[in-house]
């Protein structure tokens, strides 16, 4: 697979997870405080959530996405 198309892969996959996520009535809101990352095959997602209920939504929003690979969630709960 060439650059280009990694890159491309990459891309849909982070409009699936982001898709999902705004469809999901209790993360739509705050979708802009998550950073999706793709390093290796790996979801990094990274930021800051109000609080660990919604921390703990978003593998399983992702996987509702149909994205099969590691997940690595480096999300703050706001104090």
């Amino acid at each position: 697979m060439t650059v280009i198309e990694c890159e491309k892969r990459d891309r849909r996959t982070r409009e699936k997870i982001l898709t999902i996520f705004r469809g999901d009535a209790s993360l739509r809101d705050h979708v802009e405080l998550i950073e999706i990352e793709i390093e290796h095959s790996r979801i990094v997602l990274s930021g800051e959530l109000p609080n660990g209920q919604l921390v703990q939504q978003l593998v399983p929003a992702i996987r509702r996405a149909g994205v099969l690979c590691q997940i690595a969630v480096n999300i703050e709960v706001a104090a």
